[in-house]
């Protein structure tokens, strides 16, 4: 099973960047601008890590 990862970041650009690194290392990946946005994510979708 592929491990998912949250990137929140507010930058967009970095965010962008990590998010498509780790799917290209073969993690499932979504990235977050704020809290708010993380939080939401985390309440619908279980993920192994977090970055912040």
């Amino acid at each position: 099973m592929t491990s998912s990862i949250l990137v929140v970041e507010d930058d967009l650009n970095m965010q962008e960047l990590i998010v498509e690194f780790l799917e290209d290392e073969g993690y499932m990946a979504q990235g977050a601008s704020s809290s708010k946005d993380a939080l939401s994510l985390a309440s619908r979708f279980k993920f192994d890590l977090v970055i912040t």
